[in-house]
Parts: C-alpha cells; structure tokens; sequence
C-alpha cells in the first residue's frame, strides 16, 4: 500500500506503509472435543489483534497477543468464531466447534458435590 502527501518544502513524497495481516488461532480445548452440557470451560488462544468471540470481545487479551474466555456448552454441536480485527479493519477468523453431551439418566455427577466432613467434627 502505497500512501502520498505533500512535505513541508513543497515536494511531494510517496511512502509505502507495511501492514500484515491480522492473525488469530485456538489452542486449547482440542477441535470436537466433548464436554458436559452447562459446564463453563476456558478457551485459549492466540491473536496478533484485538479478538472477538461470536462478536463480543474476549474476557482477557495481553500485550503478548494471548486470550482467554469462557464459554458454556449447551447441549449438541456448539459453534465459536473468534475474529482479529487489525487497525485498517482487516480480519482474520478461526472457528472452534465443541460437543456439549448429556449424563446418562440417573447418573450422579460427584464433581457438583463438596466433601464436608470435617464441619461435622
């Protein structure tokens, strides 16, 4: 991209202004993996802009490009675009898709319960 103005003595100059585009890839959790429907779990990632999350912007994104955000599973396919947006307004996108299941009925989740034990000593 090339760009020209007119210098304070008079000439004109033409300079070309580099921009590279932007960037943005998941790490963590895995493409299709599986989780429990209702949980929250964290997502993570890279960007070399600022990134949204289905267009809302992720809940943590540091100077070394890094982001964070939780999501919840709902039950069945659960599609994520992520989406880095440089300052001229180009983008990048990357797409995570997650499984969200259902417990088998009448089976008992244990991670839902807290050992109390030693409130009754």
């Amino acid at each position: 991209m090339f760009y020209s103005f007119l210098g304070q003595d008079g000439r004109y100059r033409i300079v070309s202004a580099v921009n590279h585009v932007p960037t943005v890839e998941v790490s963590s959790p895995a493409e299709a993996d599986a989780f429990l429907a209702g949980s929250t779990i964290l997502v993570t990632g890279f960007s070399s802009d600022p990134v949204t999350i289905d267009g809302k912007p992720v809940d943590a994104y540091d100077s070394s490009g890094n982001f964070f955000t939780r999501v919840t599973v709902r039950p069945g396919v659960n599609t994520h675009t992520f989406t880095a947006t440089d300052s001229l307004g180009q983008t990048a996108t990357a797409t995570l898709m997650l499984t969200g299941t259902q417990a088998a009925p009448g089976a008992i989740d244990f991670s839902l319960f807290s050992d109390v034990t030693a409130s009754f000593v």
